[in-house]
C-alpha cells in the first residue's frame, strides 16, 4: 500500500521518501496473494504475467462435518499472484515516478507539534515531514506508540503455509469451515500450480499454524512444507479515523480490508491511491487545510464505507453460527450453485455485499433458504440485504 501510495503522491510533483523497516521489498510475505481479475486489472498489473503463479475459477466450501459445496464460475475471475514479486513490480513504478526506497529504516513513532505530525522518530535520527501517509500493516504498532490510536482491536493471527508434492484440483480455491478448523474465521487451500498449494487459516482460538498443520495433514496424503509465514488478518474493519494533520492512514493499519476475509489488497491500493493524492495535495493547499484532508475520509469512504458495513455484518452473522449452522450453510450453497456462479460471473467480487444483494433478488433463493437453513436463519440472511 505504502508504494502505490508513494506513487501517486510523487507522480503529482512532491518530494516522497519510503520508509522500509526491512532489507528488501516483498519478504516477509502476510498474504494469500489471490486477487480477482478485475482488482488486477484496477491496480494495473495484469498485462504482467510473470506475477500469476495460477488462475481460479471456482471454489470449493468444505463444512465441518465434510460436506461440500463447488461453485464453478466456468471462467478465471481471480489469479494466485507472487506477493513478493508484485511488491516489487509495485516498488519499481514508485521508483521511477521519482520516490525514494530507504531499507531497514524502521520508524518508532509519529513526532507531533501543536496537534500535527510533523516528523518521524527512528531509532538512531529524528526526520522532519510535510505529511505522512501510514501504511504500515495490521499491527498499527506505530498509531499506538504515538497515542493515535488506543489499542488494537479486530485483528486475528493468521499463517499461510507453502506446501508441495499435493494433489489438488487447479483452478479451484478450498475454503474449510469450522471451530475446530479455524474458531471465528475460516481456513484456505490456494492451488499454485505444479502440485504445490498455499494453506493458512486465521483464528481467535489456538496457534493458527498448529490449527494449519492439521489441516494439511487431513487433506494430503502426504505434503512438505517449503515456507511459514506469519502475520495478521483484519476483520475489524476501517479504523474510526484516518485522517489526523500532517498523517493519512492506509491499507491495513487503517483498517481498509474486506471483513468478510481480511483480503485487502485491491481495497487498501484504492484507498492508498488517494492517501497518496491528498497528501501531494495537502502540501500545495492554499486553502482550508483540514477540509483538504477531510476530503481523503469522504473520498474513500464514498467508495468503501457502504460496502465494508454489509461485510462487517456478515462476518457477524457467521461467527454466531454453530457447526451445525455451518453444515446446513454449506449444503444450501450446494443447492444453489447455477444461481451464485450466474451471480459472482456479474458482480465485483471484492464487493460481497453486491453479491448478498443481487443473490437474494434470484426467484426461489428465499423458499431454498428457509428449506436447507430453517427459518431461523434464512431471515437472518435475508436481514443483510
Amino acid at each position: 500500500m505504502g508504494l502505490t501510495a508513494a506513487a501517486e503522491a510523487a507522480r503529482h510533483g512532491v518530494d516522497v521518501k519510503v520508509f522500509e523497516e526491512h532489507l528488501q521489498v516483498g519478504y516477509p510475505r502476510h498474504c494469500a496473494g489471490l486477487i480477482s481479475v478485475t482488482g488486477l486489472r484496477s491496480l494495473e498489473l495484469h498485462k504482467t504475467p510473470s506475477l500469476i503463479q495460477s488462475e481460479v475459477r471456482g471454489v470449493r466450501v468444505v463444512s465441518p462435518a465434510g460436506f461440500d459445496a463447488k461453485i464453478d464460475l466456468e471462467t478465471v475471475k481471480a489469479y494466485v499472484v507472487d506477493r513478493a514479486l508484485m511488491d516489487v513490480e509495485l516498488a519499481r513504478r514508485a521508483v521511477r515516478a521519482g520516490a525514494e526506497i530507504a531499507f531497514g529504516r524502521r520508524v518508532k513513532r509519529f513526532e507531533t507539534d501543536g496537534g500535527r505530525v510533523v516528523g518521524l522518530k527512528l531509532r538512531d535520527e529524528s526526520i522532519k515531514t510535510g505529511v505522512v501517509v501510514d501504511c504500515e500493516g495490521a499491527s498499527r504498532r506505530v498509531l499506538r506508540a504515538s497515542g493515535l490510536l488506543r489499542e488494537l482491536r479486530g485483528v486475528a493471527p493468521a499463517v499461510n503455509v507453502e506446501v508441495r508434492g499435493v494433489e489438488v484440483e487447479d483452478g479451484f480455491v478450498e475454503v474449510h469451515l469450522g471451530r475446530n478448523v479455524a474458531p471465528g474465521f475460516f481456513a484456505w487451500v490456494i492451488p499454485t500450480g505444479d502440485g504445490t498449494a498455499r494453506c493458512g487459516l486465521a483464528c481467535l482460538k489456538g496457534d493458527p499454524l498448529d490449527r494449519c498443520i492439521e489441516l494439511a495433514k487431513r487433506r494430503f496424503e502426504r505434503f512438505k512444507v517449503t515456507s511459514i509465514q506469519r502475520g495478521l488478518v483484519v476483520y475489524g474493519g476501517p479504523i474510526e479515523r484516518t485522517a489526523w494533520p500532517g498523517l493519512l492512514a492506509a491499507g491495513d493499519a487503517a483498517g481498509q480490508v474486506k471483513p468478510t476475509t481480511g483480503g485487502g489488497v485491491v481495497f487498501g491500493c484504492s484507498c492508498a491511491r488517494v492517501a497518496g493524492r491528498v497528501a501531494a495535495e495537502t502540501l500545495s493547499a492554499a486553502g482550508n487545510l483540514q477540509e483538504v484532508l477531510s476530503g481523503y475520509e469522504r473520498a474513500w469512504r464514498s467508495e468503501w464505507g457502504g460496502q465494508t458495513s454489509k461485510m462487517a455484518s456478515m462476518l457477524r452473522l457467521f461467527r454466531s453460527l454453530t457447526d451445525t449452522d455451518l453444515d446446513r450453510v454449506v449444503r444450501f450453497l450446494g443447492s444453489i450453485s447455477e444461481d451464485l456462479s450466474a451471480v459472482l460471473r456479474e458482480v465485483d467480487m471484492d464487493k460481497h455485499g453486491e453479491v448478498m444483494a443481487r443473490l437474494s433478488s434470484r426467484p426461489g433463493i428465499l423458499s431454498k433458504a428457509v428449506k436447507h437453513l430453517g427459518v431461523r436463519l434464512a431471515v437472518k440472511l435475508a436481514g443483510m440485504v
